[in-house]
């Protein structure tokens, strides 16, 4: 032992104390005082339980997934909001193309000899007809992310009210009824 420190047994552990002395004091009784039978006895608490979560404390905020309700409506409503705005984006598209096609002539003129066909993508709507593919797969996209995000949601148990996408309903108190 170095001079200068004194080792106390405290719950089991060595524990050094620079500076002090290293002589118990006379008539000290360098033991732990003994357990009496009336103290009570405290639960072995095992690892597991320190590090689960109770189920029955309840926090200020719902959160499932990781995420309050005004998130889970947000995500909702954004992909929502894409879904529909690709779909109005490819109808409008398929308009203009519908009115194309009624505009142009039912006559196919060919050579002399040769049979007249009728070629789908002149000119006029192909690059209408490549817009719609795209906003076709676009719009499947969309479809694919919102129903991805049902998935999760449904996993993470969110209630269905978290995935309403109209206005966000107010609180009772919010509420006032005029005469």
């Amino acid at each position: 032992m170095v001079p200068g420190t004194l080792v106390l047994l405290a719950g089991g552990a060595l524990v050094s104390l620079p500076g002090a002395a290293t002589e118990p004091a006379e008539g000290a009784d360098s033991r732990p005082p003994p357990v009496s039978p009336e103290a009570p006895s405290r639960p072995a608490v095992g690892l597991d339980q320190l590090l689960r979560l109770p189920s029955d404390v309840r926090y200020d905020v719902d959160r499932y997934g990781g995420a309050t309700r005004s998130e889970w409506r947000a995500r909702f409503r954004k992909a929502t909001d894409e879904r529909d705005t690709r779909k109005r984006d490819l109808e409008k598209s398929q308009e203009q193309l519908a009115e194309m096609a009624a505009q142009t002539d039912g006559w196919n003129l060919g050579a002399p000899g040769t049979a007249a066909t009728s070629d789908p993508d002149t000119p006029l709507n192909f690059q209408l007809k490549q817009r719609i593919r795209r906003q076709e797969k676009e719009l499947a996209e969309a479809e694919e992310a919102l129903r991805s995000l049902q998935v999760e949601a449904n996993l993470a148990r969110v209630p269905e009210d978290w995935r309403a996408v109209g206005p966000e309903p107010r609180e009772a108190s919010e509420i006032s009824f005029e005469p």
